[in-house]
């Protein structure tokens, strides 16, 4: 799973940087480890573990910012599939796929507050911010997924009346980052450039990288 792999990667490259967070205006505002990176999501996971039962599915809603990243592998690690969420659905639309999936509880990025706050009324479901510190975290005892669910995402919608969810899985995915071409060798960090809901820019632009030990810029 990609939660082993940062495992292996905070045990062996604990001191390289993982994922730097920018913004156009203030720049670099700060950077993580893969150690740093891999404490920060036990930290995520145990709260998770806290609201949801193993093998649970959480819909997430939530732009492309390190906590999206940091709530995509916890919810790996605590034993759950993340259910990506496409947040220029219409606010019916999402309600309905959340509860099409069985989605218990909706995290939410600080752009859509209100908005998962909606979808979780219509869906049945529980909504909670996903913002938390990153500082003073301690790493956990690695617990790593259940079964091969890795996450869904959903089609746009074009060829039916609605979005379908679509489940990766953990073999899949890995044996795709194992065996595509990708020159880690000359690269020291990616540019995460499209939308988070986007099957290609959550695999190609974070889940490769991290399997590669090459860094992320989010």
């Amino acid at each position: 799973s990609f939660a082993a792999w940062l495992d292996v990667h905070a045990a062996n490259e604990s001191l390289t940087i993982f994922a730097t967070v920018w913004s156009q205006a203030r720049g670099v505002e700060r950077r993580l480890s893969f150690a740093e990176f891999a404490t920060v999501v036990d930290a995520r996971a145990s709260h998770l573990r806290a609201l949801l039962p193993r093998q649970a599915r959480l819909a997430l809603l939530s732009k492309g910012s390190l906590d999206f990243f940091v709530t995509l592998v916890g919810a790996q690690r605590a034993g759950m599939t993340p259910v990506i969420l496409h947040w220029r659905q219409p606010v019916a639309t999402l309600g309905d796929l959340v509860r099409d999936v069985r989605a218990p509880l909706v995290a939410v990025g600080a752009p859509f507050l209100d908005l998962g706050a909606e979808v979780a009324r219509i869906s049945g479901a529980r909504a909670v911010a996903i913002e938390m510190s990153v500082d003073n975290c301690e790493r956990g005892q690695p617990r790593n997924p259940v079964g091969d669910e890795a996450a869904v995402f959903f089609t746009s919608g074009s060829t039916g009346s609605r979005p379908k969810a679509v489940l990766h899985t953990n073999s899949t995915q890995l044996w795709t980052a194992e065996n595509f071409v990708f020159p880690a060798a000359t690269m020291t960090t990616t540019l995460c450039f499209m939308p988070n809901f986007h099957v290609l820019m959550t695999f190609q632009n974070f889940l490769l990288p991290h399997v590669r030990g090459v860094g992320v810029s989010i």
